[in-house]
């Protein structure tokens, strides 16, 4: 079962028991307006309250799904957006994008390093670093990332014969 069908089933049992959960607050609405003529009208009130406390939950429970939902549909397009759309396709081309991407994965280390002396300097006044490890999760993601694209560009860079130099015998 794909994310996007559990997804949907999940939001469909959570939109079926709202439903069910507004049915029954009528139904005990009902109770309590003809409730005066009976006795016990304070526990069909809890009983409203409670149903409408209820509801309040699974309306939130729902805005949560769907949150949650767009949040990984963000997180998917910002990852296909940070592949790149045109890829090199001579030799030298490869070799700029291995040296680009070498770059930025020794500055996200550098990013990673400085992020953890922050927090173990946060930690160590007493203030809350629950951002910044949130941002240093994000710099691992990202260095995951671009470990990923430096292996890609290494097969690309690996089918390219290495020039040689005749007079000498040298790889250039």
């Amino acid at each position: 079962m794909s994310s996007k069908d559990s997804y949907l089933r999940k939001l469909s049992k959570i939109n079926g028991l709202i439903a069910d959960a507004r049915e029954r607050i009528e139904r005990q609405e009902a109770r309590v307006i003809a409730g005066p003529d009976r006795g016990g009208c304070g526990e069909s009130v809890r009983l409203l309250h409670n149903l409408k406390q209820s509801l309040q939950l699974l309306v939130q429970s729902r805005a949560m799904t769907i949150e949650e939902r767009a949040n990984q549909q963000r997180l998917i397009k910002r990852r296909r957006e940070m592949w790149p759309t045109t890829w090199p396709t001579t030799r030298e081309e490869w070799y700029v994008q291995l040296a680009s991407t070498n770059r930025r994965i020794v500055e996200t280390r550098r990013l990673i390093d400085s992020q953890k002396s922050l927090i173990c300097t946060l930690k160590e006044r007493g203030y809350c670093a629950g951002k910044s490890l949130a941002l240093l999760r994000l710099f691992e993601e990202t260095l995951q990332v671009r470990c990923r694209w430096r292996e890609i560009t290494l097969e690309k860079v690996r089918t390219y014969r290495l020039p040689v130099c005749d007079q000498h015998s040298l790889h250039w």
